[in-house]
């Protein structure tokens, strides 16, 4: 019994903190972190919110007053800007019946519930994932992410989209499905224990450059420069690329009948590159990335909805409460 209300104790004790310590936090400003300092249809964002916004930007205004700037005012609507754009995307996940409450005081209910359970499973020796507690800000990102991302889903799922909308996405997008083509690559390299290496390879080059056959080009350095073929295809890109990535990221720039610079490859070898053969390997075709049209469009879909959220959002400034703010 006693080890349950010495639990209790310590978590008031832990509450008390934080009440102390968000309050020494708006002190300077004479506000209520809950101070209502605007409304977004209706949706009150209060005043700790607002200062949310305005310690993210902490860097960049402090980088500003370094350099003899103070431009605070700036800031400021900066951070309401911030702080109304984040009051949309919830007042959208709102709609979206995901949430009941979007207000602060509802979001500071969740921290206090989610850093008392973090803390009552630390004391019982189980795992905790994370920290044992949250920051403010820290939560207040997690919280809005998660509420975002559900929302952007919802709006998704509910959207018409038709088949003829993605076929005529993927025809006036159809670059970007573009299959990376069929390289046949023939490699001339020497160890880089050998001597003179580079300067080996850059006489072979200009050789080659100036109109000589492989083979007159490499007359005297048979036995110290070594050939060997590589075939870079779409079905082998991403293998190739992390196998091979100085060989695949040199042949990729390559047409047929061209020669690389001297470079050297992942094993520290002097190497040049020569494009034997080059084939268009085409578009990936529209079943393969359909799904993945319908999941643009849809995203599409509600960032333009909360573009117009935005838009045409009222926005209530109590500019009295907004002049305060330091």
């Amino acid at each position: 019994m006693r080890g349950k209300k010495g639990l209790s104790i310590v978590l008031l004790l832990a509450f008390a903190v934080v009440a102390v310590f968000i309050a020494l936090a708006f002190r300077s400003s004479g506000l209520n972190a809950r101070t209502t300092v605007a409304t977004v249809d209706g949706e009150p964002i209060a005043y700790g919110e607002l200062r949310l916004s305005l310690d993210s930007l902490r860097a960049r205004r402090l980088s500003e007053r370094a350099e003899g700037k103070s431009p605070e005012e700036r800031w400021k609507r900066e951070a309401l800007d911030k702080a109304v754009a984040v009051k949309t995307e919830q007042i959208l996940a709102k709609e979206q019946g995901l949430t009941a409450d979007i207000t602060y005081e509802a979001f500071l209910t969740l921290w206090e519930r989610e850093n008392k359970r973090r803390s009552e499973v630390s004391k019982a020796g189980q795992t905790v994932f994370g920290p044992v507690r949250y920051g403010e800000a820290e939560y207040f990102s997690i919280i809005h992410s998660e509420l975002a991302g559900k929302s952007r889903e919802a709006v998704g799922k509910k959207t018409a989209i038709s088949e003829d909308d993605m076929l005529r996405y993927y025809e006036q997008n159809k670059a970007q499905y573009k299959l990376p083509d069929t390289l046949e690559i023939r490699k001339l390299f020497i160890s880089s224990d050998n001597g003179e290496t580079e300067e080996i390879l850059e006489r072979v080059r200009a050789a080659i450059e100036g109109g000589a056959g492989l083979d007159e080009a490499m007359s005297g350095y048979e036995t110290i420069v070594k050939e060997t073929d590589q075939v870079f295809d779409a079905a082998s890109a991403r293998s190739d690329s992390l196998t091979y990535p100085a060989l695949f990221q040199e042949a990729g720039t390559l047409r047929e009948g061209e020669i690389s610079r001297v470079f050297r490859d992942n094993e520290g070898d002097y190497a040049l590159a020569i494009c034997t053969k080059r084939t268009d390997a085409g578009y990936r075709e529209y079943g393969e990335v359909k799904a993945a049209i319908r999941s643009f469009l849809a995203g599409r879909a509600y960032d333009e909805r909360l573009d117009r959220l935005l838009r045409n959002a009222e926005i209530d400034v109590d500019e009295d409460v907004f002049a305060r703010i330091d």
